[in-house]
């Protein structure tokens, strides 16, 4: 015998923001344990709304760079926060 049926009823809001992403070097991306490698991103807006915020999720062990293509003064260093303490 199985349970009833669930139904879930959601808010869902209108796809119209849209990033699109792409390696800039088409080049497969192999590291050995410890290797650090620049990569460059090509992040565009194809959506109809202004994009506000783009969050990079990350694991602890990661560090992330990122600098603007012009290389302006928006550089910063993300380090993730230890989640485990």
């Amino acid at each position: 015998m199985y349970a009833p049926d669930v139904y879930l009823k959601l808010d869902v809001e209108e796809a119209s923001q849209e990033l699109a992403v792409a390696f800039v070097d088409g080049g497969e991306l192999v590291l050995a344990e410890g290797e650090c490698k620049q990569m460059k991103l090509w992040m565009s807006n194809i959506g109809s709304v202004d994009i506000g915020e783009v969050w990079i999720v990350a694991s602890p062990e990661d560090q992330i760079w990122i600098e603007p293509l012009d290389g302006g003064s928006g550089m910063f260093d993300y380090i993730p926060p230890n989640l485990s303490a």
